[in-house]
Formats: structure tokens, sequence, C-alpha cells
């Protein structure tokens, strides 16, 4: 993961998120480390990012799922961070969700 400081002032290193648990010498399970070239105004990534109820619908089977459409949404602001999480109880998990965790196409949702 690259970390670029975008502003004005000295930048913080205490400020940068740890994603130590990412790193390939880790057993996390995680999708393959890549990357993807966008032509965009970073506000529209972030906001994609953090408007996580199109999942369901623009991912379907990949990422979400209608099951997956009705969630419990939660979200936290703080002065330098926006915390969004969905919660769906239940429910058999999207494919790649179900490929990085139990691997059990969903049989024990």
């Amino acid at each position: 993961m690259l970390w670029i400081w975008m502003g004005d002032e000295t930048p913080d290193p205490a400020l940068i998120p740890d994603y130590h648990f990412l790193d390939p010498a880790n057993d996390f399970a995680v999708v393959p480390r890549d990357h993807l070239h966008m032509r965009v105004d970073y506000r529209l990534i972030i906001s994609n990012l953090l408007d996580l109820s199109h999942v369901s619908f623009l991912h379907d089977g990949i990422l979400g799922n209608a099951q997956t459409a009705i969630a419990d949404i939660e979200w936290k602001k703080a002065p330098d961070e926006v915390e969004v999480s969905r919660f769906s109880a239940n429910v058999s998990p999207p494919e790649m969700f179900d490929l990085m965790f139990l691997n059990d196409q969903g049989q024990n949702a």
C-alpha cells in the first residue's frame, strides 16, 4: 500500500494507518496485491468507498447479493476520519468474502 501525504503542513508519521497485517509475510487472507490507475477526482473514489450501499447491486455475486442489501448501518465521524460499517447477520457471504475467509460456499451462514 502506498501512502501519500497531500497536505501543506509537515506530515505526522503517527497518523499513517497501520496495515502491517496485509504484508505477504503474515498469514492474513487477502486478495492479490495490485493497483488501479483511475482518471478521476480522488473525492469520487472516497465517496464510492464510503457508500457501501451500492455494493449489493453493482457488484452482485462477487461483493454483495440481495441478502446483503438489507443491513444495519453505523457511521462514526472524528476530526480526521470517517468510519462506515454495514452489518448483515445470517446471510450467505458474497463470493469474494467466502473465498477470503471460510471458503464453504455459505454453508455456515
